[in-house]
């Protein structure tokens, strides 16, 4: 029984260090900032004429979700992070979707950890995304909000801190208490 309790324990331990890990902006001017997790990659598609055909399509992509655009912010620089290909930039208006497009791609992502920060992996997009890229920059950065809104789509909420603590506490009073 001793050892069921040890490993019980450490699993506990393992998922209470390794949640939420976030990705860090390593050089941005006075330090490191962390800008949350990777924001989930939803779809890549051919490059849209507008915000409102970008509006459209995303509309398509999400089905019964009532998309209205918010900003569009041209020439966005993004950011390498301290993990390997993923990249950071600052979004406006903390938005509930944002899609990221270069000379002849666009490609949508939501926007669920850390609002102010749109957070990809260059592994999920095609080539023709060309991230990274020589000058670091993508054509433009669409920032969309749903009608349900609120500032980020939170399709996975995460577990409260002191809701991790108490779990981990409570096996500690088990273990303790079946020795």
């Amino acid at each position: 029984m001793k050892k069921f309790s040890l490993v019980v324990m450490m699993v506990m331990a393992f998922s209470f260090f390794s949640y939420g890990a976030n990705a860090a902006i390593v050089d941005y001017g006075s330090g490191p900032i962390d800008v949350g997790g990777v924001d989930p990659f939803i779809s890549e598609g051919v490059k849209l004429g507008n915000t409102d055909a970008e509006a459209a399509w995303v509309q398509d992509v999400l089905g019964d979700t009532s998309i209205d655009w918010t900003v569009k912010v041209s020439n966005v620089r993004y950011i390498e992070t301290d993990v390997a290909g993923v990249y950071a930039f600052n979004v406006l208006l903390s938005p509930d979707y944002f899609i990221v497009k270069n000379a002849t791609r666009v490609a949508l992502f939501g926007n669920v950890d850390d609002v102010g920060w749109g957070v990809f992996d260059s592994s999920d997009l095609s080539a023709a995304m060309n991230i990274p890229s020589s000058d670091w920059q993508v054509s433009h950065v669409t920032s969309l909000s749903s009608s349900e809104g609120g500032g980020g789509i939170n399709s996975v909420p995460e577990a409260p801190l002191s809701l991790l603590i108490g779990t981990a506490l409570f096996g500690l009073g088990y273990i303790k208490k079946i020795t």
